[in-house]
């Protein structure tokens, strides 16, 4: 989980709780963390990342 930026582990775990009567396995919970960060966001930071690297 130290991948994921913690504002889409916190927006997943909220979702977790309102919506379902049991907690949901830890799969379905990291495919729900993914569905919060958006759309390419690990993708550019591991670029940006490589980028920062390398200065």
């Amino acid at each position: 989980m130290e991948d994921f930026p913690l504002y889409a582990i916190r927006k997943a775990y909220k979702w977790a709780v309102r919506g379902r009567d049991k907690l949901p396995s830890l799969a379905s919970f990291i495919g729900d963390v993914r569905l919060a960060i958006g759309t390419n966001v690990l993708t550019r930071k591991r670029l940006l990342d490589n980028l920062i690297g390398r200065y």
